[in-house]
């Protein structure tokens, strides 16, 4: 296999795990693949952002803000050196619903407060699930702490290759307090 027809597959394994991930297929996600490269998500935008420049975790990546575009979500896509190292979705959809995904998935590596220092526009109370070794972690309101009897909804998505949870922390933004810009909105993330 040469190196071209390397980089063809890789392009394609890229963009169908972000797929998945972008049709809220996350009972199969298993992380973004190694290598995936932030022109996958430009072909499957249509558009290449201008990158901006922020922190996770205190080192600096370039984010790019990608506008939702048919039935794809509005995301932002963290890449280092032009390979993406985490995507961040606001409200996304799924593909089946919430409880049935949450049981398909199993336990997470831990469930937690989301850190301390970030901002978040929802009344309810959030619980952070770090599915570290799928490459996801998953923002939830928890039902326990509302007066009312909704069910839990799926508030965010934050999405990377697998790692552990103490990798997480430090080099992706888990425990990071900066407060961080959020996509097309102006509050943060």
């Amino acid at each position: 296999m040469n190196a071209s027809t390397k980089q063809d597959k890789a392009s394609s394994d890229c963009a169908a795990r972000i797929r998945l991930l972008l049709e809220g297929n996350l009972a199969q996600w298993l992380g973004l693949p190694e290598n995936c490269g932030i022109d996958v998500i430009d072909s499957l935008y249509a558009v290449s952002p201008e990158g901006e420049t922020g922190r996770l975790s205190g080192r600096f990546f370039t984010f790019r803000d990608f506008p939702a575009k048919d039935n794809l979500p509005a995301i932002r896509a963290w890449s280092e050196d032009d390979k993406v190292v985490r995507i961040d979705i606001e409200a996304p959809r799924l593909a089946s619903p919430l409880p049935e995904l949450l049981a398909q998935m199993g336990s997470p590596n831990v469930q937690r407060d989301p850190p301390e220092f970030y901002w978040y526009d929802e009344s309810d109370t959030i619980v952070e699930l770090v599915y570290a070794e799928r490459g996801l972690t998953l923002h939830i309101t928890d039902p326990s702490e509302s007066d009312d009897d909704l069910p839990p909804r799926l508030v965010r998505i934050r999405a990377y290759a697998p790692i552990t949870v103490s990798e997480f922390d430090r080099k992706l933004g888990g425990r990071d307090p900066k407060r961080v810009l959020r996509p097309h909105g102006g509050s943060s993330l």
